[in-house]
């Protein structure tokens, strides 16, 4: 990189005009991509890549449950799981959620399930015929956290990129591991501090993904204090404009 070039950034602390982060959590955005589709892989699809590909080694054909499908990570997840050919079970928690991973991804109605009670389980467990899924990327708490463990193959990976759990020092069931399944927590702060080369060469593998046309994604729009009134207001106006994906804090 060099002055003048155009940045992406995983940035560790406020917005601001002028920010310092080491060169490392940054990435260079290739001529052909807009500042909003390069707005996108630094947080959501770093986490989702690191997860999904560098912990829990999804490969082709294998199986995945995605957790909340329709938020920020869990859709970097289905774009990713799809690009390397993987079959996706993911759950949602409205109709709309529901009706978005449908019809922007494609998943099958029967591939989705509810994320406010405990039935996916045994849906994957009937769907897969009892063998269970080889990665959980799991952000709930429990029981629904010992639920994930529990669908796991043999040899099944569970990625968990919550912190509940870890931070209530939650007990957690171990069956799972009887069948050489392992268990891993993702933390994005914790390897942009002390594994920064790699935080940096998976961005630059996913602005090359994006570049080459081998994954793409809509705009992602960031609303700051956006679920007060004028919140609602500004999320329904940007919708009704055309934006498809809309971050809300």
């Amino acid at each position: 990189m060099k002055p003048g070039n155009h940045v992406a950034t995983l940035l560790n602390g406020n917005y601001a005009n002028l920010v310092r982060m080491p060169w490392k959590d940054a990435v260079k955005i290739p001529t052909n991509l807009s500042f909003e589709i390069a707005a996108s892989p630094p947080m959501v699809f770093t986490t989702a890549y690191v997860s999904i590909f560098d912990t829990a080694r999804l490969e082709k054909g294998g199986r995945i449950l995605v957790h909340a499908g329709a938020g920020g990570v869990g859709q970097a997840a289905i774009i990713l799981s799809k690009y390397v050919g993987a079959g996706t079970f993911v759950t949602a928690g409205t109709e709309e959620k529901t009706a978005l991973l449908i019809e922007k991804y494609g998943i099958q109605p029967d591939h989705i399930f509810s994320s406010s009670n405990l039935s996916f389980g045994s849906g994957i467990l009937d769907m897969t015929k009892g063998k269970g899924v080889a990665v959980v990327l799991n952000s709930p708490a429990s029981p629904l956290l010992q639920e994930g463990f529990n669908c796991l193959a043999q040899f099944g990976r569970f990625a968990e990129i919550g912190r509940r759990d870890l931070e209530i020092n939650s007990s957690l069931g171990t069956d799972a591991f009887n069948r050489g399944s392992s268990f891993a927590h993702i933390d994005l702060l914790q390897l942009e501090q002390h594994k920064g080369d790699r935080i940096q060469r998976v961005m630059r593998e996913i602005m090359r993904l994006f570049s080459n046309g081998h994954i793409s994604a809509d705009a992602l729009y960031l609303i700051v204090n956006g679920v007060g009134g004028i919140g609602h207001s500004v999320c329904q106006r940007m919708a009704e404009h055309g934006a498809k994906i809309l971050v809300v804090l």
